[in-house]
Parts: structure tokens; C-alpha cells; sequence
């Protein structure tokens, strides 16, 4: 399937040469590889890209000027050019524009001169070319609908494997949790970080309300501290009633995932459960008490994923806030 990069970089190539042309530009062919070179894949780096590019295309023209004036139009002064402009650009961090800036220092090498009349024209056809460019960038279809399906993905995965532990708890049988449940979550965490990435980059102001990078970022913490809790269950040794008690407020942290309760209140039983267990009777032997230790481990566990998402609530402004909770209203 052609995506919409291609079929802009197409288009916009065309139209490209198309002004270059009009306008009576020298190499007006030139500004269409300008184009295909400055199509991105957001709208931020397409910005951003441009500038370094027009940047290092005045250093180029600068230096080359330099040089094929000193050693003349030659092949031997092309190549010492590149090995002064190539760092010079690394230096400056304006890498971008080494090779379309380098292409258009070759038209000065066919025209044997460089004068204001001919760097004119090779900033034309940077400016036609990167111009097109921009304003088909401009057009940037929106993945925010993608990154709500994938959210809820996450969530729904996050509330199957709470609840998979909590089994695994109970009957004692820590197997129960399927691996392919830790691999799909991370998954689509890390696509809907790629996703939240690409939506952010995609608004040219800092004032587009953009809390998804924040979530999955918030969704990658806690998908680190599930994989510490499965090491610690697997070597609990509990009885019923201390299986069943935390069995009940692992799966009751599905609740807390799906947003219908809040972390600051699970946090509030966390530490009454806490208490209970710091009220039970005093471990006998040194099984018990290695036992023990790893109990309140895992508690300290669960405290550090209602902690991670805490921490992201108290980042989000009212208005973050709102589109947050507006991918639980909306069901997507």
C-alpha cells in the first residue's frame, strides 16, 4: 500500500519543478529532489530540517566559493570542499543538509563562476523545493484515534495479566501467567509510544494538548515494575487467608487501570493492607521471615505501579486532564 509520504513526495516533486521552471530557474529539476528530500514523516521535523538545511546550504555556498576560486571548477576542489564541509556540518549539527546542499554547489561547479545571480538561483531552488515541501506537510493525517485503540489495548492487557496474577496467587501457580501476555503488552506499548511520538511531532506549538507520550511512558513504568512482581509471587509461600487478601487487592487494581478508581485512594488500602500484615503473628523460622520480607517486597512493588501513576495524574493540567479521561468516556 502507497502511503501518504510517497504520494506526497511525488506530487510535491512534480509541482516543484513545475515553479522552478515558471520562475525561470537554472537545474529547475534540481528543486523536485529538494522536495523528495524534505518530505517528513511530522510536521516538526519537517520545520526543523529545513532550517538546518538552508543553513548549511549558506555554508556550503560560502566555502565552495572559497575554494573553486582559489583552485578553480575542478573535480581535486569538490573534494576538498566535502572534507571541510562534511565536519563543519557535524560540528554545527546541520548534517541534514550535506548532501542536497553539496548537490547544489555542483551548479556552480557547470557554471564555472559564482556570483550573486547564481547563488540566487541555487537558494531559489532550495527555497521552491523545501517550500513545496512545507505546505504539503502541512496536510498530516491524524493518528490520534489509532492511539486511543491502542491505549485501551494496553489497559485491557494490563487488567488481564493483574488478574492472571491474582489467580496465579491464589492457587498458588505462578505458571498460570502467560508469557505471551507480558510480550503483547509490550508490544503495544511500544507502538503506542512510536504513535504518541508522531503526534506530538506532528503540532508546530507547544500549546496542542498532546498527554499521550506521558501516558505510555507512565504505561512502559509500570509494565517494568509487572515483571517485578512476577519474580515476587513466584517465590511467595502463603497461606489462604494472606493469599486470598493479596490476591483481592491485585485484582482489585484492575479497577485502578480501567480509571474507576483512583490511585491516591488504592494507595490508601494499600497501606491499611500493609498494616494488617504488620499486625499478623512474628515469622518463627527462617523461612517464614525470608518469606515475609519478600511479601512486603511485593507490597512495595504495587505501591511503586500506583506511585508511577499517581505521578502522571499530578503532571496533567485540567485540560490534559480532560482529553485523558474523554478515552474513557468515549470507549476507544
Amino acid at each position: 500500500m502507497i502511503g501518504s509520504r510517497t504520494i506526497k513526495s511525488a506530487i510535491g516533486a512534480t509541482i516543484a519543478m513545475w515553479i522552478a521552471m515558471y520562475i525561470g530557474l537554472d537545474f529547475a529539476y534540481s528543486a523536485g529532489i529538494i522536495t523528495l528530500l524534505s518530505v517528513q514523516s511530522t510536521r516538526k521535523q519537517s520545520v526543523e530540517i529545513a532550517f538546518r538545511r538552508f543553513i548549511s546550504l549558506l555554508l556550503a555556498l560560502s566555502l565552495s566559493t572559497g575554494i573553486f576560486t582559489v583552485l578553480g571548477y575542478n573535480p581535486l576542489a569538490f573534494g576538498l570542499y566535502l572534507a571541510i564541509f562534511i565536519p563543519v556540518c557535524v560540528k554545527f549539527k546541520v548534517q541534514d543538509g550535506i548532501t542536497p546542499s553539496s548537490v547544489l554547489v555542483t551548479h556552480l561547479m557547470s557554471f564555472g563562476a559564482s556570483t550573486l545571480s547564481i547563488w540566487l538561483n541555487e537558494i531559489g531552488i532550495f527555497i521552491v523545493g523545501a517550500g513545496v515541501a512545507l505546505i504539503l506537510n502541512l496536510y498530516m493525517p491524524s493518528n490520534e484515534q489509532q492511539i486511543k485503540r491502542i491505549r485501551r489495548k494496553v489497559e485491557m492487557l494490563m487488567s488481564d495479566l493483574l488478574g492472571e496474577i491474582a489467580d496465579a496467587i491464589e492457587k498458588h501457580s505462578p505458571h498460570l501467567v502467560e508469557e505471551e501476555l507480558y510480550t503483547k503488552l509490550e508490544h503495544e506499548i511500544i507502538s503506542g509510544k512510536k504513535l504518541a511520538y508522531k503526534h506530538m511531532n506532528n503540532a508546530l506549538t507547544s500549546s496542542v494538548i498532546t498527554p499521550y507520550e506521558r501516558y505510555f511512558d507512565m504505561r512502559s513504568n509500570q509494565y517494568q515494575v509487572l515483571s517485578y512482581m512476577r519474580k515476587r509471587f513466584a517465590n511467595l509461600s502463603m497461606d489462604l487467608e494472606q493469599a486470598q487478601l493479596i490476591a483481592s487487592f491485585t485484582r482489585s487494581m484492575v479497577v485502578c487501570v480501567q480509571g474507576d478508581i483512583s490511585a491516591k485512594d488504592m494507595l490508601t488500602r494499600l497501606e491499611e493492607l500493609r498494616e494488617h500484615f504488620k499486625q499478623s503473628t512474628l515469622p518463627s523460622s527462617r523461612e517464614e521471615f525470608e518469606n515475609r520480607a519478600m511479601l512486603y517486597q511485593y507490597l512495595n512493588d504495587m505501591e511503586q505501579f500506583l506511585y508511577i501513576k499517581l505521578k502522571f495524574r499530578e503532571s496533567l493540567d485540567d485540560r490534559e486532564f480532560m482529553l485523558y479521561w474523554r478515552g474513557y468516556k468515549e470507549g476507544v
